[in-house]
């Protein structure tokens, strides 16, 4: 018992004593002594007394408070044993010693526990001390290849035996690898238990070399075809690092190539083929000198390839599809018009085929919807779409497949890599603006300055759709003695910016217009390289000629041979300034204008247009191949055959362009459209315009073979009954399964798992229950390799029902080794548990022990109430006063006295009586 005390409720009640002995004393004391000192007498007045004082103890509210060592203190130590903390054992271990060394067993008991995949109990709860370190150091190492905090924490809790006074001391790294630590806090502190975390220091990966993704084609492979896969290799080296990567193919050892990695990430090609059909599991090994982890040094990956060969043609009229027929020989060939019944109506009769050709075929010759049956068809399910121009009825010059009109803000439109909408080019302009001296002079309208009204006129332009659109880049420069570039090349999404760049042009000094056109020029033609623009201008807006006059031509010549027009428009510029610049405007391809405040406006504005590309397009000419395209191994521009028309369309930003015409419009172009290929060909394939192209000496054919096997899917698409989703965690996988129609009675789910590159792995699954209606398994992998999982559908009678769906799943290597690309923040999710946990959060180097234990009660606070005992002992006493005034009684002592006086007075007398006797 410790820090006992007396408290009263209502202390001044205690005063009633003073009175209650006055009263009981003063009758006392009035007695004469004859009566006053009888044995009766004064124990009555001691009992009285004593009665009345307990009762005022009552009334004045009197309790005993004290308090007691809390012996149901509970603290746990969970220790992260992971390979990611190793380099912070000896800290850890200090820390657990000095936890173990503060602590006092009267009031705390103390587990331990250490975790890595899964949690161990290396102290259990006690408080016994004594071998503490001792155990902690010799328990049973966890799986250190993967960190699990949230089943360490659940694991802790549940050594608890009072969890209302119990804390939880995490220290870890933070790094999760499986499970979430944030889903069990809440829980653990409903209880009434806190989570304090310590941060520790994480392996730093310095001198490491990690393998960190593959790239893979996300197109149709062919048989033999030669094609690139992308290694990404991380280094925190500085300086180069050789490094060599291996590639293995279903564990044949088939492609070696040397490279030299720097600091950071980079992707290191590696090219390669597939000659066999069906699965190839894929090994990388990075091999490094003196890599400091060896476990993530390699990855794996799959390919599969598959031989499509059933096509779906859809034409607009019959016996158009001839020459796509002949290219495709020994395919299987379906010709079908939107009209005839025998065109798919469900997304299953469609993923029979592996692609759809719509040859000349309009969003309005589809039924009604088979669009919305195709976009799941490509989008969904991976299969190909080819589409194909054509003319109307046979006017070729009026579009039928690629009618702007038709498709304008359908479903099919969104579909293609290309939009059949009207534009232009996309532009790059350069505003010059003429700031010098007599800029500043007055215009033939009212006061503005000439300045002004080019500033008011080149906002007025940039903010003009018809003018400059959004595909276009705009940039703001200033020419005086020297240039100033108040804006670079922008593209017009960032209008706002261009606008105010021009409002913030200032008056300068003299007129030299050397500097600005070269600047301008070079500007445009860097822009132009990267390929973002294909048509480049430059306005000067001037009021009259400069002093170097024969440079700035020369230059303006120079750039115009690159492809540079200039044109200079000049606000009421004399004659021989405008001789200057009608020359200048020449050579440099753009045109001089002499103009004046109310006609300026619309004097830039007609310089800048460009007409639009017109729907239907009939000429000869000759397309030209993207050589970064694998399609220019198939065919080179010198053998590129001549088309003699197209479907003017405009190429939308995610599509590949293959095959283009000026301006880069495109006549070829495809893209990736959710799991599926579209590709788009702007011309006929009836020999109308392309009767070149199709020729059997040409290599034409073969580029419009290719284009139609790699538009093929990528991986099965025949219609299943079950769908499967996998949710990848590391070593666990969850397998969602979704059957398409609802299980009968009977009717179940068998999952099947194969190891695609070792026999003698083994991996864990968790087969799909009946009572949770088969909808989910749960695979557990931690051996590397090529999983292969089997879902099928069985019937009541336990035969396999419909086509399996199949499945692959890659595990390379733990993410506790994933140290130079992880996006876990180690302290961001250590002080998210210390917040959620009410607990604090620090960091290992700068934790003291002693702060573990703040917090806590290491003692009970008790009361103890004796009112209810001093009232009946009050009333006892009460009683036993009115006894002693009432009868006559004597004090022990008396009668043991009396006793022994008998006693002794009876021996006497016997003694006498055997004297007489004798």
């Amino acid at each position: 018992m410790l820090n006992l005390q007396v408290n009263f409720s209502c202390a001044w009640l205690l005063l009633l004593i003073v009175p209650a002995v006055l009263l009981t004393l003063l009758p006392y004391f009035k007695l004469s002594k004859k009566f006053r000192k009888t044995r009766n007498r004064i124990s009555s007045v001691v009992l009285h007394l004593t009665a009345l004082v307990l009762c005022i103890f009552v009334l004045s509210g009197m309790t005993f408070d004290y308090e007691v060592h809390n012996s149901e203190n509970e603290l746990v130590l969970v220790v992260d044993a992971s390979y990611s903390t190793a380099e912070e054992k000896q800290a850890k271990d200090d820390f657990v010693r000095s936890v173990i060394e503060m602590t006092n067993t009267d009031v705390y008991s103390l587990g331990i526990v250490t975790f890595g995949l899964k949690p161990v109990c290396a102290v259990p709860l006690t408080d016994d001390l004594r071998n503490a370190f001792n155990l902690y150091q010799n328990s049973l190492q966890p799986d250190v290849t993967a960190t699990d905090i949230s089943s360490a924490l659940v694991f802790a809790r549940d050594m608890l035996t009072h969890p209302e006074s119990a804390k939880i001391v995490l220290l870890s790294d933070g790094v999760e690898t499986d499970g979430k630590a944030s889903s069990v806090v809440k829980s653990i502190v409903a209880e009434g238990t806190r989570i304090d975390s310590v941060l520790c220091g994480s392996l730093s990966g310095e001198d490491e070399v990690q393998a960190l993704s593959v790239g893979l084609p996300d197109s149709n492979i062919l048989r033999g075809e030669q094609f690139e896969i992308t290694l990404s290799v991380a280094s925190s080296r500085k300086g180069e690092t050789p490094v060599t990567v291996t590639l293995f193919d279903n564990g044949e050892e088939c492609q070696s190539v040397s490279a030299s990695v720097r600091e950071g990430v980079q992707d290191i090609a590696i090219p390669h083929s597939l000659e066999e059909e069906g699965l190839h599991a894929l090994r990388f090994r990075v091999d490094a000198d003196a890599d400091a982890v060896s476990q993530n040094n390699e990855l794996y990956s799959y390919m599969y390839l598959n031989l499509f060969d059933k096509v779906l043609i859809v034409e607009s009229s019959e016996g158009i599809s001839q020459e796509i027929c002949a290219l495709l020989e020994g395919y299987e060939v379906t010709t079908v018009r939107p009209d005839e019944s025998s065109l798919p109506k469900t997304l299953d009769e469609l993923c029979a085929f592996d692609e759809v050709i719509l040859n000349n075929i309009a969003n309005s010759d589809l039924p009604e919807g088979f669009d919305e049956i195709l976009n799941r068809y490509v989008y969904e399910a991976g299969g190909g779409l080819f589409t194909v121009g054509g003319s109307e009825g046979g006017d070729s010059e009026k579009a039928h497949a690629y009618n702007r009109e038709d498709m304008a803000g359908t479903l099919l439109q969104r579909m293609l890599p290309v939009e059949a909408i009207d534009y232009t080019p996309p532009l790059g302009m350069m505003i010059v603006i003429d700031v010098s001296g007599s800029m500043s002079s007055g215009t033939d309208v009212g006061t503005v300055q000439k300045i002004d009204a080019a500033k008011n006129a080149a906002v007025s332009m940039v903010r003009d759709y018809t003018c400059l659109n959004e595909r276009d880049y705009c940039g703001v420069m200033t020419l005086s003695d020297d240039y100033t570039e108040d804006a670079s090349l922008l593209p017009m999404t960032r209008q706002d910016e261009i606008i105010e760049a021009i409002y913030g042009v200032e008056k300068g000094g003299g007129t030299l217009f050397t500097p600005a056109v070269n600047h301008a020029g070079m500007a445009l033609r860097a822009l132009y390289t990267s390929g973002r623009i294909e048509k480049m201008h430059v306005v000067m807006i001037t009021d009259g000629g400069a002093a170097d006059y024969e440079d700035y031509v020369s230059r303006v010549e120079h750039f115009n041979s690159l492809g540079v027009t200039y044109s200079f428009i000049a606000i009421k510029a004399t004659s021989a300034s405008m001789e200057q610049l009608n020359e200048a405007a020449k050579v440099g391809g753009g045109k001089a204008y002499n103009a004046d405040a109310t006609d300026l406006t619309g004097v830039l504005k007609d310089d800048i247009r460009i007409p639009e590309i017109k729907e239907v397009e009939f000429r000869e000419f000759v397309p030209n191949i993207n050589p970064d395209s694998y399609y220019a191994t198939v065919i080179s521009q010198e053998e590129m055959p001549a088309l003699y028309g197209f479907y003017g369309t405009k190429k939308k930003d995610d599509a590949e362009l293959v095959l283009s015409g000026e301006y880069n419009v495109p006549v070829y172009a495809q893209w990736k459209y959710g799991n599926g290929t579209v590709g788009s060909f702007m011309c006929d394939l009836d020999g109308t315009w392309s009767a070149d192209f199709l020729s059997a000496e040409g290599k034409g054919s073969e580029f419009l073979l290719s284009v139609i096997n790699k538009l093929f899917p990528t991986e099965d698409i025949r219609p299943k009954n079950l769908d499967v989703v996998l949710r990848e965690e590391n070593y666990t996988t969850q397998i969602s399964i979704y059957p398409k129609i609802e299980l009968k009675e009977g009717e179940s789910v068998e999952v099947l798992l194969e190891n695609m590159t070792s026999s003698d792995a083994s991996a864990q699954l968790t087969a799909p229950l009946a009572e949770e209606k088969y909808s989910r398994a749960t695979l557990f992998a931690a051996e590397a390799g090529v999983y292969r999982i089997t879902v099928q559908k069985k019937g009541a009678d336990n035969a396999p029902s419909g086509n399996p769906c199949v499945v692959y799943k890659t595990f390379s290597y733990s993410e506790e080794f994933n140290l130079l690309a992880s996006d876990t923040d180690g302290a961001e999710v250590m002080e998210a548990i210390a917040v959620s946990g009410n607990g604090k959060y620090e960091l290992l180097s700068e934790k003291d022990a002693v702060t573990v234990f703040q917090g806590f009660k290491e003692t009970l606070e008790k009361s103890f109430d004796p009112r209810f005992l001093f009232i009946i002992t009050a009333l006892c006493l009460f009683l036993l006063d009115i006894a002693a005034r009432k009868f006559k009684w004597k004090w022990p002592h008396e009668l043991i006295r009396e006793r022994r006086e008998k006693l002794r007075d009876a021996n006497d007398s016997s003694n006498r009586n055997e004297a007489r006797k004798k």
